[in-house]
């Protein structure tokens, strides 16, 4: 195969193919999928406890305003949306700092696919 190829990307070598590559499915496959190999099989990384309060989490927070603000940053075609992106990317890990000074993992006491 010829690249390019992102990052993560899951690769089936006995087909030869790309299986996924988005991070949060690859996760759950991992996390479901493989636990007859794993060595923590009882690690849960998707509580369904935490679904919804993570799912809400990740949808307001950190996808838009962490990964995506990564990437408007680097990607800005001006000095100002440069400097819009990376000022809400900065005010989002202070809020995240001060979330996790208060508890050991995002949601609380349980580490989940969204410390990762």
């Amino acid at each position: 195969n010829q690249g390019p190829f992102t990052t993560p990307v899951l690769f089936d070598k006995k087909l030869n193919r790309i299986v996924n590559n988005e991070s949060t499915e690859i996760l759950r496959m991992l996390n479901y999928g493989f636990n007859d190999h794993a060595k923590n099989a009882d690690l849960n990384l998707y509580p369904e406890k935490k679904e919804a309060e993570l799912a809400k989490l990740n949808d307001t927070t950190i996808y838009p305003k962490v990964n995506n603000g990564v990437y408007r940053s680097g990607f800005a075609r001006s000095q100002q949306a440069y400097e819009v992106a990376v000022n809400e990317l900065f005010d989002t890990i202070e809020e995240l700092e001060q979330r996790l000074s208060n508890q050991r993992y995002l949601s609380g006491d349980t580490f989940t696919w969204l410390d990762l």
